[in-house]
């Protein structure tokens, strides 16, 4: 889902930490059943046919790939998700496998903003918030006597308030559309307990050491590029075994089964083999979110920006979470680039779902309004396109944890059973590829 995720420094966002999906393969069985068939389904599906499995697909809808799509519209190409990845050495080794073309960042456009008082800062903290925050991580703090913090509560610890405010809250709202309050750090990024550094500093450094920052990309052809050459590989080698419009009601009894259904269908697909675990699998929390990827003329901005785009920190009190910069960031993202401008607005999240139920007349009043605000917009936008979302992005807090550890204590516990998906420990797509790399026999 697009997640205003490329707007956050790498070096937070891009994790070392791979959490793998829930449960092993049987080792004495070369069959797999895989239900699902959004990204997390395509992919596993094609990394186990890769190694030799005979593999089912199954997919309730007639089309697959879930969330994303794209749409090739006279003046440039409308995303539905997310618009483009961070390229790890998996993510780019996947795409060559694929023969998906992949472009970088635009090098001139590679500016990140945060709203602070209504103005684009790229970094929000002024000088004696700055050093207040330095001194702080570079002293060494008792450690948090909380069993399992939430984001919030970490962050008023090691860090302060006003980068709680302006430097985490957005970053949560870009990425899970939540709040700190709503995420626990072990669940979203147990990398960020600092166990045996003296400092957060220290901590903070090593982090970077160990995993370098890996650079925005995305396919030229548009997200949906990826899906179509996944579903297009599986069609040609899984030929009657990859089944659209086929809805599982029992579980296969026997060889791999592979679960890749949003977490409410899980719930019902384990109703009967695993009731408790169903019970939480249905209570699981999503963020609501409404992309809207708007197409204006150049000449309507009076105040255009260049970059990869803007998060905007709850304090703010603005109607949206935050704006891409689609042809700014990515030139091949519009037909006319000297005349055409595309970006792309999100709103919702779990502090705004009352929105998905506003009508498009008055949701497109509300978006001229923040155009005009931000970019000083004068007229109407060319084009809007609007995905409404009510489960985007599973809130990853304690509730999810006891999800994976009853799953890893009940149905996962038998070889063969695995469950995959973006509320399986990974909610991006560069992370549910690199957590395919290796998969656990």
């Amino acid at each position: 889902m697009a997640r205003c995720q490329d707007l956050i420094p790498a070096k937070l966002s891009d994790s070392f930490y791979v959490q793998p999906m829930i449960g092993k393969l049987n080792p004495d069985s070369r069959e797999a059943t895989v239900i699902g068939a959004g990204f997390a389904g395509l992919l596993i599906a094609f990394r186990l046919q890769r190694r030799g499995f005979r593999v089912t697909l199954h997919e309730a809808q007639s089309r697959a790939g879930g969330l994303i799509s794209t749409r090739r519209l006279q003046w440039g190409i409308a995303e539905s998700a997310a618009h483009s990845f961070q390229a790890s050495l998996a993510v780019i080794e996947l795409c060559k496998e694929l023969e998906v073309e992949l472009v970088p960042l635009n090098p001139k456009n590679r500016s990140k903003y945060i709203l602070k008082n209504g103005k684009f800062r790229k970094f929000p903290l002024n000088i004696a918030e700055l050093l207040t925050l330095l001194w702080k991580i570079s002293r060494q703090s008792p450690p948090l006597t909380e069993e399992n913090p939430s984001l919030e509560t970490w962050a008023l610890h090691y860090l302060t308030q006003p980068a709680l405010d302006y430097l985490i809250n957005p970053f949560l709202r870009g990425v899970f559309a939540c709040k700190p309050s709503e995420i626990s750090i072990q669940a979203a990024f147990p990398q960020l307990l600092f166990e045996k550094e003296r400092t957060i500093l220290s901590g903070l450094q090593n982090l970077r050491r160990r995993r370098p920052a890996s650079p925005m990309m995305a396919p030229q052809e548009g997200m949906e590029s990826l899906i179509q050459k996944l579903s297009g590989y599986l069609e040609k080698k899984l030929g009657d075994r990859y089944l659209k419009n086929s809805r599982i009601e029992r579980l296969p009894e026997s060889g791999n089964v592979i679960i890749c259904t949003p977490a409410p269908v899980a719930a019902a697909l384990l109703n009967r083999s695993s009731p408790e675990l169903s019970e939480l699998l249905d209570q699981v929390q999503y963020s609501p979110l409404i992309s809207i990827t708007i197409f204006l003329e150049k000449s309507q901005l009076g105040n255009p920006r260049e970059g990869v785009g803007v998060l905007v920190p709850e304090k703010e009190n603005r109607g949206f979470l935050g704006v891409l910069f689609n042809s700014s960031a990515f030139p091949s993202r519009v037909v006319n680039q000297e005349k055409i401008v595309s970006l792309t607005m999100m709103m919702g999240g779990s502090d705004n779902p009352s929105i998905l139920e506003m009508p498009d007349q008055e949701l497109l009043q509300n978006v001229e309004s923040e155009l005009k605000a931000l970019f000083d917009l004068r007229g109407r936008p060319v084009h809007c396109e609007i995905h409404r979302w009510p489960n985007a992005i599973p809130q990853y807090g304690p509730h999810l944890q006891r999800v994976w550890e009853k799953a890893q204590s009940s149905w996962c516990s038998r070889a063969g059973n695995i469950l995959f998906g973006n509320y399986t420990g990974q909610v991006s797509l560069r992370g549910m590829i690199e957590s395919t790399m290796t998969l656990d026999t």
